[in-house]
């Protein structure tokens, strides 16, 4: 609610919740630093929602001469977001699973590495067949050698048995 209300409150779309600005009446963090900080705190005692909101919220705050100007923050925060999605995926969170997956095929949080996004988006499989996942290797296996999907599988395995069973 706090990262909600606070880009509510200047003005942008938050993506986390309502738009109503009168839910967030006494909601009085108006400083950006402050709101990365609790989010950051909340993620660090292990709340699932926080860790699975920072990485979105905090690169939502930051603007690209942000960026620019501090480079070792835009390291800090993509390695901090990573390690709090590992920590969400381990408490059984298809939602990480998924953002972890999308982190390592995309290249832009994570270095780009397709066998992990292969495992992780199986793991989700393996743990949420409910949600009809979509085939990983079509996903993401497209371009790996057959060892690279045999390896992949294993990893999903046991990414699955650490954050699932």
């Amino acid at each position: 609610m706090l990262i909600d209300c606070f880009l509510v409150g200047r003005g942008q779309p938050s993506g986390f919740g309502s738009s109503n600005a009168d839910r967030c009446n006494q909601v009085t963090v108006t400083d950006t630093h402050e709101a990365v900080q609790l989010l950051g705190q909340a993620a660090d005692a292990g709340l699932v929602q926080a860790q699975l909101l920072y990485p979105d919220a905090v690169a939502d705050l930051m603007t690209p001469t942000d960026m620019i100007r501090d480079p070792d923050a835009v390291k800090q925060y993509k390695e901090r977001s990573m390690a709090y999605l590992a920590s969400a995926a381990r408490q059984g969170s298809a939602q990480a699973l998924l953002q972890t997956a999308s982190a390592y095929a995309n290249g832009v949080m994570a270095e780009r590495n397709l066998p992990m996004a292969y495992a992780y988006r199986y793991a989700v499989n393996q743990a949420f067949p409910e949600l009809g996942g979509d085939d990983p290797v079509l996903l993401y296996g497209g371009g790996l050698t057959d060892d690279q999907l045999s390896a992949a599988k294993r990893m999903g395995n046991t990414i699955f048995h650490q954050c699932c069973r």
